[in-house]
């Protein structure tokens, strides 16, 4: 943290640290014997950084300093125009970095050949501060300052000019600017800026409209959208604060009528404005940030009767499992922050800061969005069902248990499931109308269903325990490999994305059915394993291997596309026929000593060698 305190002689920026128990001893970070203010500090939880700006004065003219903090306190840059400018105008210089550490600083600095207080922006590649680029036009005077930055190098400074409120975009070097308010000639008061995702930016901002009123608008990276007016029409509304999480979720926190309100964002619309102060008398300005929990903790300032004093609230916009009732039960609202179930609109939060414990599916449950931010917490799904509409995110997990439960994705649009790394989920479900993308990790699952929509394992590995069943209407798209030890039904669609599918089991009594739809690589690897096509025919576009296990073959026709390989495995022919349709060559057949009933050689420019003895019963042609 950063506050202002008289040495004894000058004002000075003094500093701290909270190590998580304990705060540390004060100590300066500007320059000594001169006075100092407006101290902005942005800093980031990951790695301990931070990046500080603040106005002195050198004993001419107020100036715009910065220092970067990774520990300890690095050189202090002066970053103020050192060629135009003279002053720096009685406003906060702004701060906003990035995780490569990366920053840009904007402040006003009174321009000396146009005589109008102009705003700057400043950026920091990482290692040096480039100089201070004019942002606003020299034709009125500016104000109001603020920063946002993406995580790739990106920012976006806001600025009030002519009462109007104007953006400047960085991207590699500085933009064009754009107009951001609903028009011209009103009076806008402290705009700030938040980052999104990606290059996407939100400004909040008091605009007179006959009143005044706190509106939003969204960047969406390459324009503004129209604004929204976001506050409760009670009546005079200012200084609004804006934070989002990584969802893309967002809070703004504002005083209006001298009460403090607060109104959410879910990711595409506003919400309606609510009270969200300590009592009736008079507040101040809020603050808003949030927790790891990814859920928001507003601060404001309110009188309590007879004195000003500081107040915390925390939007529950999540259900965080806290272990509140000392029990594991998902159904026992004492066990959730807040004490409240979970419900088909909520993103339920493990947070290893506040579940201590693992949590037991005890009853099925539908929710919006699963997030697993940290260990310990972890969750044992019985015999239940958890259906989630939106995201599923096991990354940060703790235990995950199987038992004989279920993961049901049921979203009518894009969905994603971030298995866990090393452990395994029960069966996975897809039955939705949308399509959900297996991402990052590869899924270990019980089962593997897609009774509807579609599910896209290409990115990943599938590592499936049991049963793949793809119902009518559904649609399954392979990774490159998939190994699978139960039974495979489809009744759906099936793309194999030139893939390899691995049946491993070691018990017999398994059987394959992929309808009309093509394998590419088929291979039968299970010790002791033993699978039976049940569909009339099987179609194989590359190759078959049986290296270990039996595999019976369809009463109809077996196609192969590539080579065929038995090695200690078993075919057993079931009277089909076995038909190579390869168009070119040369392919291997190796038998490993199998009989074949009928065999057929049917593609055109194909050719085959044989890699040891050939039997078959039946007709060869």
């Amino acid at each position: 943290m950063l506050f202002v305190k008289s040495d004894g002689t000058n004002d000075r920026i003094f500093h701290n640290t909270y190590n998580g128990s304990t705060w540390g001893t004060a100590t300066t970070i500007d320059n000594a014997g001169q006075n100092s203010d407006w101290p902005d500090i942005c800093a980031r939880a990951s790695g301990g950084w931070a990046f500080a700006v603040w106005r002195q004065h050198n004993g001419t003219d107020w100036k715009a300093y910065a220092r970067k903090y990774t520990g300890t306190w690095g050189t202090i840059s002066q970053i103020d125009d050192q060629t135009n400018g003279t002053y720096l105008e009685n406003a906060r210089p702004r701060i906003a970095f990035d995780n490569s550490g990366a920053a840009v600083a904007a402040f006003l600095q009174y321009h000396s050949t146009n005589t109008k207080v102009m705003a700057y922006g400043c950026q920091y590649n990482g290692s040096t501060w480039q100089t201070a680029t004019p942002l606003s036009t020299a034709a009125n005077y500016a104000s109001n300052p603020c920063v946002a930055m993406d995580g790739t190098g990106k920012a976006m400074v806001l600025f009030v000019e002519n009462s109007n409120l104007y953006s400047v975009a960085y991207n590699g070097g500085w933009g064009a600017t754009q107009d951001v308010d609903i028009g011209a000639g009103t009076n806008i008061l402290a705009p700030e800026v938040a980052h999104i995702s990606s290059n996407t930016y939100m400004a909040v901002y008091s605009q007179s409209d006959g009143g005044q009123s706190i509106f939003a608008s969204k960047h969406n990276g390459t324009s503004w959208g129209a604004p929204v007016e976001i506050d409760a029409n009670a009546g005079a509304a200012y200084v609004p604060q804006i934070a989002f999480n990584s969802s893309g979720e967002g809070t703004a926190v504002f005083k209006e009528n001298n009460r403090i309100y607060v109104n959410q964002f879910d990711g595409t619309n506003w919400g309606t404005a609510v009270l969200n102060d300590a009592n009736t008398n008079t507040a101040t300005t809020a603050h808003v940030a949030y927790s790891s929990d990814e859920n928001p903790i507003a601060v404001f300032c309110q009188s309590d009767g007879t004195n000003d004093r500081i107040f915390a609230s925390v939007g529950y916009i999540h259900k965080v499992f806290d272990y509140g009732n000392a029990t594991t039960s998902w159904n026992t609202a004492a066990n959730w922050r807040p004490d409240e179930l979970p419900t088909t609109t909520d993103t339920v939060v493990f947070d290893g800061a506040v579940s201590a414990a693992n949590c037991v599916l005890d009853v099925s449950s539908t929710i919006s969005r699963l997030m697993f931010t940290s260990t310990p917490g972890g969750l044992d799904f019985g015999a239940n069902t958890l259906s989630v509409t939106g995201d599923a995110d096991f990354t940060g997990c703790g235990t995950i248990t199987p038992s004989t439960g279920t993961l049901q994705l049921t979203g009518t649009s894009a969905q994603t499931l971030t298995p866990p790394s090393t452990q395994t989920l029960p069966t996975v479900k897809q039955n939705g109308t949308g399509t959900t993308t297996i991402a990052t990790n590869m899924l270990m699952a019980n089962g593997l269903w897609v009774a509807s929509g579609s599910l896209n394992g290409s990115a990943v590995s599938l590592d499936i325990d049991g049963d793949v069943t793809i119902d009518a209407g559904g649609s399954l798209t392979a990774p490159a490999v998939f190994t699978v030890q139960g039974s495979w039904t489809n009744s759906g669609t099936f793309t194999h994305s030139s893939g390899t599918l691995t049946f491993d089991a070691t018990t017999l009594g398994h059987s394959i059915d992929n309808g009309t739809d093509y394998f590419y690589n088929l291979s039968i690897d299970g010790a002791s394993g033993g699978w039976s096509v049940s569909a009339t025919d099987l179609y194989v576009a590359n190759n078959l291997s049986i290296n270990q296990g039996t595999l019976t073959g369809p009463t109809g026709t077996l196609y192969v596309g590539g080579n065929w390989t038995s090695s200690v495995g078993v075919f057993t022919h079931n009277s089909g026929t076995v038909e190579f349709n390869a168009t070119s060559g040369p392919h291997t057949i190796t038998s490993g000593g199998q009989t074949f009933n009928n065999v057929t050689f049917a593609g055109s420019g194909g050719n085959w060698i044989l890699g040891d003895a050939f039997y078959a019963t039946g007709a060869v042609s």
